[in-house]
Order: structure tokens, then C-alpha cells, then sequence
């Protein structure tokens, strides 16, 4: 083989490798989330935040996905494009509508509370559904248990509330329209709606 062949091989092995880092590099660049508020605010919307939440791919178990933090970072104003987005990740945008507790979002919760079909994403809907509460939505809440099965309404109240009135809706109706109360629940759903992982 000739030098000039050899020159050339190392040349083209070279070049693939170097083109090889760059893309590696400009797809590092491109995932990685804003990393702070202000940068994000001025860098990115509500719904492109979602959008690159959809997008990202996971990067080993157990890595959450960097945009949640974002997401949840514009507060009630990512509502809007997460509900848009729900049906494309529900599980994962009912944990953000829990972390975010705007009461807009209470009506969609609802009716994926009354469509769970099992207990695990019940109880995500339903730690979700305690952080959109506010004093507009209570007597909206109480009236829909009162159609459920006593059992499922009761699971749901003791799950939010840590409380136990047993089958006696106007205690529970008294004690949720206590704005103590009601701040203590909206807190305590809104910790519980952060994924645990591991």
C-alpha cells in the first residue's frame, strides 16, 4: 500500500470520526433543558416545553424527563398545552396537571377519574384532582362523589383529605370548605403528584 493510500484511509477514518463527534455533540446541545427560570422563560413556551417532553428520549432507567421541571416551572400558564397534550402521555401529564394544581384543569381530571381503569392511575388522578381544588370546585366535587359508588367516593376523599368522615358528606363538604383545610389538601396533592422513582 502506498503512502498516499495510507494518508488517505487515516484521513477518511479521521474525518467520519471527527463528523461523529460533532453530531453527538450538536444532539447533546439540543436536549438539554434550560437551567433556569429566567433562561426558560425568555428561551422557550409553555408549549414547546411540552413538545420537547414528548420528544425526549430517556437516558437510562429511572432518569426523569428534564422537561417536567420546566413544564412545571410556568405555573397555571403550561395548563393549556399540557391539557392539549394529555392524550398523547396521560400518565405522565396527570402527574404534571398534580404538580401544577390549577383548578382549569379540574373538569378533565374528573372525567379521567371516572374512566381509570385500574387503581394505580385512580390514585394518580386522584392526587392530581386534590391540587386543582379551590373554593369554585368543591360543592363540583361533593355532588359528583354523591353519583359514584360510596366506596370509590370514600377512597378518594381519605386519599386526598388524610381525614375520616366516613360516609357523612357534609362533614367532608365542612371540612374541605375550610380554607385551612382546603390549602392543606391543595399542598399535600400537589407533593404527592411528583413522581418517585426508583
Amino acid at each position: 500500500m502506498s503512502k498516499c493510500k495510507v494518508v488517505e484511509r487515516v484521513l477518511s477514518v479521521g474525518a467520519w470520526k471527527l463528523l461523529l463527534v460533532m453530531a453527538l455533540i450538536a444532539i447533546a446541545v439540543l436536549n438539554v433543558p434550560p437551567t433556569s427560570h429566567a433562561e426558560m422563560e425568555t428561551s422557550i413556551t409553555p408549549e414547546q416545553a411540552v413538545e420537547k417532553y414528548l420528544a425526549w428520549a430517556p437516558q437510562g432507567y429511572d432518569v426523569p424527563n428534564p422537561y417536567e421541571a420546566v413544564i412545571v416551572g410556568f405555573g397555571a400558564r403550561a395548563t393549556p398545552a399540557v391539557l392539549a397534550a394529555l392524550a398523547k402521555d396521560e400518565s405522565g401529564f396527570v402527574w404534571i396537571l398534580g404538580q401544577i394544581g390549577d383548578p382549569r384543569a379540574f373538569d378533565v381530571l374528573w372525567d379521567l377519574f371516572e374512566k381509570a381503569s385500574n387503581a394505580t392511575m385512580r390514585m394518580r388522578v386522584g392526587f392530581s384532582l386534590g391540587s386543582s381544588l379551590d373554593e369554585s370546585n368543591i360543592q363540583r366535587l361533593m355532588l359528583k362523589l354523591e353519583k359514584l359508588d360510596p366506596s370509590v367516593s370514600l377512597a378518594l376523599l381519605r386519599q386526598i383529605t388524610r381525614q375520616d368522615f366516613e360516609g357523612n358528606m357534609q362533614e367532608w363538604r365542612a371540612w374541605l370548605s375550610n380554607a385551612k383545610n382546603l390549602d392543606s389538601v391543595v399542598r399535600y396533592c400537589k407533593q404527592r403528584s411528583i413522581p418517585i422513582l426508583g
